[in-house]
């Protein structure tokens, strides 16, 4: 299913991939960018993504990277909207990620 300019499979087949490493796994990295890459191309769609289509489950992997996407799109939007997916999802504490998305802004 395509969601906006996403392939949602294919992100989900990374979060699937992502969820079966072990943390230091040197793999982790190349998912790591390729999300990356995916979230940075348009920011608009990103945050339509995030807003409308990111599940918990989602939302809990993709944090991860929210630092490096913040990096690349350089957009205050994007921040509130992290700010606005963890207050839609309380239970898993993104807040570390979104500070860290936070300073690379700066």
């Amino acid at each position: 299913m395509k969601t906006g300019m996403f392939n949602n499979h294919k992100i989900e087949k990374l979060i699937e991939k992502r969820r079966q490493l072990h943390p230091n796994d040197p793999s982790v990295y190349r998912i790591w960018e390729e999300l990356t890459e995916i979230f940075s191309k348009d920011k608009k769609t990103t945050i339509e993504y995030f807003e409308r289509y990111c599940k918990e489950d989602k939302a809990y992997w993709i944090s991860e990277v929210f630092d490096d996407i913040s990096e690349k799109l350089q957009s205050w939007k994007f921040i509130e909207c992290l700010e606005n997916l963890q207050k839609k999802y309380p239970d898993i504490d993104m807040q570390i990620d979104i500070d860290y998305a936070k300073k690379a802004m700066e």
